[in-house]
C-alpha cells in the first residue's frame, strides 16, 4: 500500500466517506502526534489507499499487514502487523456498515 503521496491527502477533495476513515485512522494516532497534528491530518495520506483495498474487499488481518508496512515505510516507525489490528478491525466493521460498498 504505498500512501506517500500528496494526491493521497487532499483533504479538500475527501469526500465523507474518506472524511470518516480519515477520522478513525486519526483518532487511533499511530505514531503519537497528538490532537492538534491529528486535526491537520497527519494521516490522511492513508485514507485513499486504505478505501482501495477495502474495495479489492480485504480482510482485517490483511489490512492490519498494509497499514502496518504503512506506517513502517512512510513514518519510519518500526510497526508489526499486530499492532495495527485493532484498527484494521474497526475499519472494516466500520466500511461492513457503509451502503452500497457491498
Amino acid at each position: 500500500m504505498r500512501t506517500a503521496s500528496g494526491s493521497n491527502a487532499d483533504r479538500s477533495r475527501f469526500t465523507v466517506l474518506e472524511l470518516e476513515l480519515a477520522e478513525i485512522v486519526g483518532q487511533w494516532d499511530p505514531i503519537g502526534v497528538g490532537p492538534a497534528r491529528v486535526a491537520d491530518g497527519e494521516y490522511d495520506d492513508l485514507v485513499r489507499p486504505i478505501l482501495i483495498e477495502l474495495g479489492h474487499g480485504v480482510r482485517d488481518r490483511a489490512l492490519a499487514v498494509k497499514i502496518a508496512g504503512a506506517i513502517d515505510s512512510d513514518y519510519g516507525l518500526a510497526m508489526r502487523e499486530q499492532q495495527a489490528r485493532g484498527v484494521a478491525g474497526t475499519i472494516t466493521a466500520w466500511w461492513a456498515q457503509q451502503p452500497n460498498v457491498l
